[in-house]
């Protein structure tokens, strides 16, 4: 991992050392994109650049309308700003724990007339939407730069300059909404986006603190999306996700915080009715053209459905839908890609599955889970690894008999947590 890391920084500084030196704010908006770039990753780059460009397209007369509406001066309570889209329980504590300390919630959400209109009425909420701020002059260099990276042409230093100025001012305007609103704390999921990246830059030259609480259970040779931190502060999933991180970035101890599982309250989905006979399989994103997987995979669904249980199948989320991906599967399995997570774990014993974090997440809520050795990548912690040919019936029912006798929930609920991270940070 740490030399995974260091080698991209180095790579990075070869390949764009001049931009990320010359024009600091222009690289922010660029930065994961040129990571992806470098590492090969044309399809996660593609996703990068479209989103930066498709998403932020917004009407020039509601663009500034929209813009002036996030700066009016209506608010001279202290404030959180929360970017949480993933993390449900943890936004219901964030809010009963401003409520009771007298700040106002300002809260990521889509800026539909309905969210702007409760704005102007809730005294304890305001709803808004950062990735809707980028000016169209912003997106036109955009495009141009990534026109050019395609096509591998080289990065004309006027479109780079004037992004440079297009990102200050889009940072400038950052500020005097953090001010205006009287934010205290910044709260995302994510600090190396570019939208991220200049608001958290923001924050910090306004001296306001920020906190990302990482969106998933690191895997990442390279920590993409997760490093280096821009963020004041990092919380992790567990001690063993903080030592990971401290041991590749370097980082002083006290900037990186083991907070637990953010996203729900721990044990929420654990089953009553523990003789369920129903099994959640779940995986990273399958490429067609790994026929191992699929067989390893098709040998599990049809050896469960033999001893009688009902598998259903959980696609990631960039494959949900894929009738090519099913295709591929026992036809006995059920589809529940587009049911959500507390819906599939509340009703299964069991999840197996191979390198997706839910392996990790599922005891944590309250349901066992178990990896399969021979499609192993990532070790996660206290996870119970297997070889396909040894599960079956025996095996589930210990798995589950196991994981219910002992005591499963050690650790503080998620109020506590919270109340603990931000009287620490405020």
């Amino acid at each position: 991992m740490l030399i995974g890391f260091k080698k991209l920084q180095e790579m990075l500084a070869r390949n764009f050392g001049n931009i990320y030196q010359t024009y600091p704010d222009a690289s922010k908006v660029l930065d994961e994109y040129f990571r992806c770039i470098i590492l090969g990753r044309e399809q996660q780059a593609f996703a990068i650049s479209d989103k930066l460009v498709v998403r932020n397209v917004f009407l020039s007369f509601s663009y500034y309308i929209y813009k002036a509406y996030l700066t009016l001066p209506l608010r001279r309570q202290k404030s959180i700003y929360c970017s949480l889209p993933k993390s449900p329980d943890l936004l219901l504590s964030l809010r009963a724990w401003a409520k009771n300390n007298g700040y106002c919630l300002i809260e990521e959400a889509s800026p539909k007339k309905i969210h702007l209109i409760k704005s102007f009425f809730l005294r304890d909420r305001v709803s808004v939407r950062k990735s809707y701020v980028f000016s169209s002059k912003l997106i036109e260099y955009l495009n141009c730069i990534f026109q050019q990276i395609m096509k591998s042409e080289e990065i004309y230093e006027s479109d780079i300059a004037g992004l440079d100025a297009e990102a200050k001012a889009q940072k400038c305007w950052f500020s005097k909404f953090l001010k205006t609103n009287n934010v205290k704390v910044l709260l995302i999921d994510n600090d190396q986006s570019a939208t991220c990246q200049l608001l958290v830059d923001a924050a910090r030259s306004s001296g306001i603190k920020s906190i990302v609480f990482a969106h998933g259970y690191i895997q990442d040779p390279y920590f993409v999306s997760i490093l280096p931190l821009n963020a004041n502060f990092l919380c992790v999933w567990s001690e063993g996700q903080k030592k990971l991180v401290l041991e590749s970035h370097n980082e002083a101890d006290r900037l990186v915080y083991s907070f637990g599982y953010p996203n729900y309250e721990n044990g929420k989905f654990r089953v009553e009715n523990n003789c369920a006979r129903k099994v959640l399989l779940v995986s990273e994103p399958l490429l067609y053209s790994d026929d191992f997987s699929f067989l390893i995979f098709s040998s599990v669904i049809n050896k469960l459905n033999k001893l009688g249980f009902e598998v259903y199948v959980r696609l990631h989320p960039k494959q949900r839908g894929d009738r090519n991906i099913l295709s591929r599967l026992p036809s006995c399995l059920v589809d529940a890609s587009f049911r959500s997570l507390e819906d599939c774990l509340k009703e299964v014993c069991l999840l197996i599955g191979n390198n997706s974090s839910l392996i990790f997440e599922a005891p944590v809520l309250g349901v066992p889970s178990v990896q399969i050795s021979e499609l192993r990548k990532y070790d996660f912690e206290n996870a119970i690894v297997i070889s396909y040919e040894s599960i079956d019936e025996k095996f589930v029912e210990d798995v589950v008999s196991r994981f219910s006798e002992h005591e499963k929930l050690s650790v503080s609920t998620m109020s506590d947590r919270v109340d603990h991270l931000l009287n620490l940070v405020l």
